[in-house]
């Protein structure tokens, strides 16, 4: 069964980061998540494991709360997996 990638990109306060990326994990479906800064730099390149809970998202959550107080305003790269059963009329 192929498996396809779609991207997508939001921009987030840095207050919100964190709570915006709780939501999108919860979502599902989720193979990347990329953190920009403002000006476009990659601050963090997490794949994630289908799955993947508690202690294995223990580096992201990590990682995330390290950049938090870099920067106001973040843009979110999200991939998400998409299955034809989901893409399906």
């Amino acid at each position: 069964m192929e498996q396809k990638v779609r991207t997508e990109e939001c921009r987030v306060d840095g207050s919100k980061l964190m709570e915006e990326l709780k939501k999108i994990i919860h979502e599902g479906n989720v193979q990347r998540v990329v953190i920009k800064s403002k000006a476009g730099r990659t601050l963090l390149d997490m794949p994630l494991v289908v799955g993947a809970v508690g202690v294995l998202l223990l580096p992201f959550w990590a990682g995330v709360a390290a950049i938090v107080g870099l920067a106001n305003e973040y843009s979110l790269v999200i991939e998400r997996v998409e299955t034809p059963a989901s893409t399906s009329h």
